[in-house]
């Protein structure tokens, strides 16, 4: 395990767990074969692959695309420039904005606002607890919760049960 406080690189590639105490910056891939720990934000220019669980404390921000292979866990904010790809269960506190589609093998749980700017596409439990937009078409294998309102630009196809607290528009 390595750990270090603030930290900015080029590239990063790690086999083994890590744990930064600060800020993660990464201006290029990143690949991470193991689980990363980033007690403050995460800002990531490039592609981002994952095969173990990813913990931020602070907010992310990816100006490329996020595949994981575990677990995400993030406790503000989410921004991704591109598609977000989750193969575990993923737990967000704060607002989520994807520019391309969010798919997502496992539950997933949005303590915020979601804003998707094309698909959505769940195999588990989607829960949102404010609004949830999508510029596509939704596909939610089991159940869907949101508790605000519900906009999507297309169809929507949930096989579990689904709840709307406000309003649905599609």
């Amino acid at each position: 395990v390595k750990n270090v406080g603030n930290f900015r690189v080029s590239q990063l590639s790690t086999n083994s767990g890590a744990f930064l105490g600060g800020a993660l910056s990464v201006g290029g891939h990143v690949d991470i074969l193991n689980s990363l720990f980033v007690k403050e934000n995460l800002s990531l220019s490039g592609f981002v692959h994952a095969e173990g669980g990813l913990s931020i404390g602070g907010s992310v921000n990816v100006d490329g695309s996020m595949e994981m292979n575990g677990a995400l866990s993030v406790g503000l904010d989410v921004t991704s420039g591109g598609q977000l790809s989750v193969q575990g269960s993923a737990d967000i506190v704060g607002t989520t904005q994807i520019a391309s589609k969010l798919s997502v093998t496992d539950s997933v749980t949005f303590a915020s606002d979601l804003s998707v700017a094309t698909d959505v596409q769940a195999n588990g439990k989607l829960r949102v607890a404010e609004t949830l937009s999508a510029g596509s078409f939704a596909v939610i294998d089991g159940s869907l919760s949101v508790s605000g309102s519900f906009v999507i630009d297309d169809y929507i196809s949930a096989s579990g049960h689904g709840t709307i607290g406000q309003s649905l528009s599609v």
